[in-house]
C-alpha cells in the first residue's frame, strides 16, 4: 500500500491531525501518480469505481 503524507496539505480540519483515506488506482497509473509534481496533479488520478467490482468478506479468525 502506498500513502501520501498529508502533513503539508491545507485541507485538515484540526492542526496536527492527519486525514487519510485509501486510494485505489489501476496498476498502470500508480507510478505516474507517485511521480506527480503537485497535489492537484495527483488528484487528477482519483476516479470513482463501480462498487460491484469489489468483494468484501470477513477475515478468518
Amino acid at each position: 500500500m502506498h500513502r501520501i503524507d498529508c502533513r503539508t496539505s491545507d485541507y485538515r480540519a484540526d492542526p496536527g491531525i492527519d486525514k487519510r483515506s485509501v486510494v485505489i488506482l489501476p496498476d498502470e497509473t500508480w507510478g505516474d501518480w507517485l511521480r506527480a509534481k503537485s497535489e492537484s496533479a495527483a488528484r487528477t488520478f482519483f476516479r470513482g469505481f463501480d462498487s460491484s467490482a469489489f468483494v468484501a468478506e470477513p477475515a478468518p479468525r
